[in-house]
């Protein structure tokens, strides 16, 4: 089911993009793809430790850390 809504991203610049969402009841972490990010034109911070990111069968993401 594809559910709209409207994020605000990040809170203190008040800058809204209009999209659907997938709902991940069962994730550990919030986190949006990145051609997203590029699209929609939001600012990005990078962080002093990157995630590694896993796929469902516990392998290491081919697109890298976050």
């Amino acid at each position: 089911m594809r559910i709209p809504l409207q994020l605000i991203v990040p809170s203190h610049t008040l800058k809204t993009v209009n999209s659907y969402a997938l709902i991940n009841s069962g994730a550990d972490i919030s986190c949006i793809d990145y051609s997203f990010v590029k699209k929609h034109k939001l600012s990005v911070a990078k962080l002093e430790e990157p995630i590694h990111s896993r796929n469902a069968d516990g392998s290491l993401n081919k697109k890298g850390d976050i």
